[in-house]
């Protein structure tokens, strides 16, 4: 996705954060588990970090998150949550 710093701008001054993922693994496709899972650790191994992707409303995508999470750590991955603060969901940011 491309932007300009006229859009980065208009988002920060209203409290908006864009995030872009650099990891799919195409879980919308009809996957088993492992292979979410090897997708997922193939495409981070090679750049070392990244943001995953994925669409949890699919079976096999779900199922494959105690795997992928076990792995990651055994390989020293951290994972992050990132909420959105109270205030900012309450008011529509």
């Amino acid at each position: 996705m491309a932007t300009t710093s006229g859009l980065e701008q208009y988002l920060a001054e209203h409290h908006v954060m864009l995030w872009r993922s650099d990891v799919d693994p195409e879980d919308w496709r009809p996957l088993s588990p492992d292979e979410v899972v090897e997708r997922i650790l193939s495409q981070l191994e090679k750049k070392h970090s990244g943001i995953v992707l994925m669409h949890d409303v699919q079976p096999h995508t779900a199922a494959a998150i105690p795997k992928l999470l076990r792995e990651l750590k055994s390989r020293g991955y951290s994972i992050v949550h990132v909420v959105v603060g109270k205030a900012e969901a309450l008011a529509g940011n």
